[in-house]
């Protein structure tokens, strides 16, 4: 076999998506697609809402490139969402490590905006729900009485009303904190083979260093043109669905919607929203919608809402229950008043909302209210209430007091990422994440497993270790005529993280 014969043969060796099972012993089950339950094979694809249950044994997952899902003895899971902009796992029972390689070449001004547009991880247990934030190791254990432990081995993850980082455990119940909570200080045999599957891919990566490909590439005589469809098709929903206003820009599967006495249908992406709907997600699904080009709402699990729009165009939404957020991309406060006003009904408490910033409703299942205002103002029948506020909800009005910006949740890191993509500037919006996530697996036949292959940049285990073969994201030097790639990313907005 030729020089070129082989490195054409590894080429269809590189996966963009992950989706699969990539390592599995014993007793290892699979729901999946609705079919009857069958025994998990390594190699296996997956798909959303399959469900993985282990009793006896051990399971690794490929999540999006460099992101890798580990599951322990009696572990049930389910596979909410695998879209690489929308990672969801819930977690019924049982231990779950996930591990994201991290990104170790460089610092540069733009590390902000990079952390921003991380493709965030949900996981959600029958009580919590946690967001992880940044490359790392994380460990989720639910008990049999739905107590779930987390622990931050490295990195950062939100939880209910904090942020957990490195070193850091917690316990919770139904968001509640248990402060009697004493992890373990040393790691179990679950920890040792995260850590022990962690190490052997790093070594697998690093046995391609004499792959032909990888030489080519290296002499700068190759590169790999990586093109994720769904990420891009996400990009150009985002672009162009935002210009309709009033629009579902994106819903998780199971949320839905209903128009005055009719049945709950399915919320889709791309719903126009008219006068006298009603928005409803669950325990399982967020959502996303644009009342105004320049407005965007994010609803949590569990929420509803009322939406009116009247002969002006003007939009208002009742909060019937659960957590919105509604943000602007921009936050210079001394910005001039937006001309869209958003009339925000919260337990019967009408806030209006007619400058940029970031603001939050919660209304709990008792009809406990708050508002919060993270950034920017709100009017009241009281009068203007500046930022940081939060205010709450009384039989005779509202009373305002301090708020500390630095109490977030998932919610909040989730909303956050989402309103990051807008803000990258459109038609360069894929290209800016491709910039900075790009990432392949690829299986390397020694092992029959895949590993992650970085682009252009050098990552690193949270364990331990570097992944140091990386391919090229820059055309050869010897690139035909007519062909441009900037490898510097537009300048992006100045605006930081209400954060």
């Amino acid at each position: 076999m030729s020089k070129q014969e082989e490195a054409n043969r590894d080429n269809k060796r590189f996966r963009v998506q992950g989706k699969l099972i990539n390592f599995s012993e014993g007793e290892v089950e699979c729901l999946c697609a609705g079919t009857p339950i069958t025994s998990v094979r390594t190699g296996q694809r997956l798909m959303n809402g399959d469900a993985i249950q282990i009793n006896r044994g051990r399971a690794e997952i490929l999540l999006n490139p460099g992101s890798y899902l580990r599951l322990g003895d009696n572990t049930q899971i389910q596979l909410l969402d695998l879209s690489a902009g929308n990672l969801r796992i819930k977690l019924l029972r049982g231990s779950a490590i996930i591990e994201v390689v991290i990104d170790v070449s460089w610092q540069s001004p733009y590390d902000d905006w990079k952390e921003r547009l991380f493709s965030v991880v949900t996981v959600t247990t029958a009580l919590d729900e946690f967001a992880i934030a940044r490359g790392g190791v994380y460990r989720f254990d639910v008990n049999g009485d739905g107590r779930s432990e987390v622990k931050v081995i490295k990195g950062m993850l939100a939880a209910t009303g904090q942020v957990l980082e490195e070193g850091e455990a917690a316990s919770f119940q139904g968001s509640k904190q248990d402060s009697s909570f004493s992890p373990r200080n040393t790691g179990d045999g679950f920890d040792n083979w995260s850590r022990d599957r962690a190490l052997a891919l790093v070594q697998s990566n690093k046995s391609l260093k004499n792959r032909e490909w990888f030489k080519q590439m290296k002499n700068g005589q190759a590169y790999l043109d990586v093109r994720d469809p769904e990420a891009a098709s996400e990009s150009v929903k985002i672009h162009t669905i935002s210009a309709l206003g009033s629009t579902v820009n994106f819903a998780e599967a199971g949320s839905l919607i209903t128009h005055g006495a009719s049945n709950w249908q399915p919320l889709k992406s791309g719903t126009r929203l008219s006068d006298g709907d009603r928005v409803r997600t669950t325990a399982d699904t967020r959502a996303e919608i644009q009342p105004y080009p320049n407005l965007y709402l994010f609803l949590g699990r569990n929420s509803e809402i009322a939406y009116a729009e009247n002969a002006q165009g003007e939009v208002s939404i009742s909060v019937a229950g659960g957590s919105l957020i509604v943000a602007t991309p921009e936050t210079d406060m001394a910005a001039a008043p937006s001309r869209n006003i958003l009339r925000l009904s919260v337990a019967g408490v009408e806030y209006l909302i007619d400058r940029n910033g970031y603001y939050r409703a919660n209304v709990s299942s008792e009809g406990a209210a708050e508002m919060i205002v993270r950034n920017g103002s709100v009017r009241t029948s009281k009068g203007e209430i500046q930022s940081p506020k939060k205010i709450l909800s009384h039989s005779n009005g509202v009373v305002a007091s301090s708020f500390d910006r630095s109490f977030r949740d998932s919610f909040d890191i989730w909303s956050d990422h989402r309103l990051a993509r807008h803000e990258v500037p459109s038609p360069r919006a894929a290209f800016q994440r491709r910039f900075w996530f790009l990432g392949v697996w690829f299986l390397n036949e020694l092992t029959n497993e895949y590993t992650f292959v970085a682009g252009g940049r050098i990552h690193k285990s949270p364990y331990s270790g570097e992944y140091s073969v990386i391919y090229n994201v820059n055309p050869p030097r010897n690139t035909p005529p007519g062909i441009k790639y900037d490898p510097v990313p537009t300048p992006l907005p100045s605006r930081p993280s209400p954060y």
